[in-house]
Formats: structure tokens, sequence, C-alpha cells
């Protein structure tokens, strides 16, 4: 991706018409997800773009894709779920779609160990399908794919219990992607969410080796309508 102009994160809306029982449901739901992405992205005039899979369609956290993924909440009985293969369909053929009209600069976010809206689903059962689709997915040789590590702070707790399948994402999943530096047990990129927004001198501190002591407004993560700066720009720096 080093001729890359930009990587552009898109914010899709959709409706669960696409995957309940409807009368007249959409056939091939690819097409909708690749409709409404390619609609967002032809307003932008940007030369080369780069798209990862990401918020609707996303590969992790309990959007569109992760639903189809996982069999907490896809119960199709058609090429769409029901078995490993069915599982990993969708994202497959809409990676296959973007590939198309984007050649190689498209990636993929994945979340394995869920937790995250209801996604979860036994031990096995998630690396197989993962693992499944990992293959795949390494055959598309895609820009790259972001494999979210298992985190027990955001792992959310109902009633008293944890509900991400917890394991070693990066020991699982990495093996399987062969033609990426990861398969050595190194990754391409190690990217920061968290820290980033509750630290603005985030690199600086990691030089001089101060604490990142700065607690993060998770309230605040989607916009205070009174003030958008809140959550965002009124973080301390450290004193050096």
């Amino acid at each position: 991706m080093s001729d890359l102009a930009l990587v552009f994160f898109t914010l899709l809306q959709f409706t669960p018409l696409i995957w309940t029982e409807v009368i007249n449901p959409i056939q091939n739901p690819t097409i909708r997800a690749i409709r409404l992405l390619l609609n967002n992205l032809k307003i932008l005039s940007l030369g080369k773009v780069g798209v990862t899979l990401y918020r609707d369609p996303h590969g992790a956290n309990g959007y569109l894709v992760h639903q189809f993924l996982d069999s907490t909440s896809n119960k199709h009985t058609n090429k769409w779920g029901g078995n490993v293969e069915n599982y990993a369909h969708f994202a497959l053929e809409t990676l296959k779609a973007l590939i198309e009209v984007y050649g190689p600069d498209v990636a993929i976010e994945l979340n394995p160990a869920g937790g995250n809206n209801d996604m979860g689903m036994p031990l096995q059962e998630t690396l197989d399908t993962f693992r499944y689709l990992l293959r795949e997915v390494n055959k598309l040789r895609l820009s790259y794919v972001a494999l979210v590590r298992y985190s027990p702070w955001l792992d959310p707790e109902y009633d008293g219990k944890k509900q991400a399948t917890q394991h070693d994402v990066v020991e699982s999943y990495s093996p399987f992607l062969t033609d990426t530096p990861s398969s050595t047990g190194k990754a391409t990129g190690v990217f920061f969410g968290l820290p980033w927004m509750a630290h603005p001198d985030l690199g600086k501190r990691a030089q001089a080796g101060k604490e990142l002591d700065n607690a993060p407004d998770y309230k605040a993560f989607y916009i205070v309508e009174s003030d958008p700066a809140v959550g965002y720009t009124g973080y301390k720096e450290a004193v050096y």
C-alpha cells in the first residue's frame, strides 16, 4: 500500500431486512452491502482509495460481517450459514466484490474473541470458523488483515460473566496468513486505539517512559452534543 493516497473508513447504515425472514428477502445480501459502500465512495474524488472492510460491512464487534461469521446470530440454513464454509461466505464474497473495484487496496478487521453485541461462539467453533476464513482470505492477498486481540478491559460482563471467547488471537490465527509477515510471529503494524484517544502525546510518552495515566472517558466516545471536543481533545499531556 505504499502508493495509497488514503485509507477510507466509512459507516454504512443497514437494516435487518437482509438477514431476517421477510417477504421477498434480498437473495444475495452482498449486493446491498457493496452497493451502499460504493455509493458512499462515489462522492469522493480522491484518486486511489484504500478500502478497509470496516464498520458495516465490518468484520468485528458484532457488525454485519461478524453477524454472518458467528453462529450465535447467523441462523441461515442456506449458502449463507449452517457450517463453517457458509458462515465465511458473506465476508469472502464482499471482499471479492471490493477487490474487483479497488484491486489489492482492500483489508479486513476481525475480532475472533467476540464479546461485543452478543457475539461469541464456543472456542473450537471459533477456531474452525476463523481459521477457515483466514485460509481463504490469504488467497485474496489483501493489503492487510487486522486481528483484534482479546482484552479483558473490553470484554463486556453480564450477570457476572465475561462474554468473549478468551484465547490468544495472534497465536491462533497468524500461521494461516502465510503471505504476510505476521505468519512469522511479528505483525506488519501494531495499532493503538484507546491509548491514543486518551493520550495526545502517546509517542512522546513512550519515548520518555511516562505512564499512560489518563483514564478514557467511555461515555464521551460517541460525541457529547453540547461539546463535541469532550472526550477527544480534553486529555492532558504529561509533564516532561
